[in-house]
């Protein structure tokens, strides 16, 4: 699924950057050859399984595991999964970041930025950050949702990353909207990128560093109990979310593509 000409430039920035070893755990529901009632379906889960493949060919440092939803309960509990698919990317420090859907698009660049971070030692933010990120003392969960053809979303998955990697007690969270209706319902999401802490509202459009710092240390803080009330006009760097979207069939390519050229 990955064009052969991209493919040898991401193998050269692997060789070039991965400094240790990265191990993706993919959490995914297998199609079936009959209906069973009740039972999730996943039609973007072969792609994201074929993606995932091909690019842990590319390094020998990635080791790619493929679970299947609800059979490794243990795993599921401790990365939070929750839904299939799921991509759970971390490195030798074992600080997880989630890719929740498919990463194609915009957002595929994103991933490969991931396992280059994941495989360093965690990012050291400016001072003024690390002090505040000091003050949060429980996990908090970053979640962002987005689309593949949204401007601005891959901007603020590399935002969310770099920060979330910065302290042991965060974990992000990329999710793709269009995948997901009944979690952007759940969380107000009406525009992308939005940014969610735990349960507070969301955060619509591109938001800075110190911005995204600041609303995580309200929710690792419990401020959630006297909440930021939700922003009512949708800012300029955010992309309202279509009132429906088709899902996935297995095999469609979305208009946006499923991999940009990565360089």
């Amino acid at each position: 699924m990955i064009p052969l000409r991209e493919q040898e430039l991401i193998r050269q920035r692997f060789a070039q950057d991965l400094t240790g070893p990265v191990k993706i755990d993919l959490f995914t529901v297998r199609p079936l050859p009959v209906y069973v009632p009740g039972r999730q379906e996943c039609p973007t889960c072969p792609d994201m399984e074929q993606v995932l493949t091909e690019i842990s060919r590319l390094s020998d440092r990635i080791d790619l595991r493929v679970f299947e939803l609800g059979r490794h309960r243990d795993l599921e509990e401790r990365y939070g999964v929750t839904v299939a698919p799921t991509a759970v990317v971390r490195g030798s420090v074992n600080r997880p970041v989630l890719f929740v859907g498919l990463p194609s698009g915009r957002l595929f660049p994103a991933l490969i930025e991931t396992i280059v971070d994941v495989s360093r030692e965690p990012p050291a933010p400016p001072p003024s950050i690390r002090r505040r990120l000091k003050r949060v003392k429980r996990l908090v969960r970053v979640r962002l949702f987005a689309l593949p053809d949204a401007p601005y979303c891959a901007e603020m998955a590399r935002v969310v990353e770099v920060i979330a990697l910065a302290s042991p007690h965060l974990r992000a969270e990329i999710i793709e909207a269009g995948e997901f209706p009944t979690l952007t319902e759940r969380y107000g999401v009406r525009a992308v990128p939005a940014t969610v802490m735990d349960e507070r509202p969301p955060l619509l459009g591109m938001v800075s560093p110190d911005d995204l710092v600041e609303e995580i240390v309200h929710a690792a803080e419990r401020h959630a109990l006297t909440p930021r009330a939700a922003v009512s006009t949708i800012p300029p760097t955010a992309t309202p979310l279509p009132s429906r979207r088709e899902p996935s069939e297995p095999g469609q390519v979305r208009p946006s593509g499923l991999i940009i050229p990565y360089r």
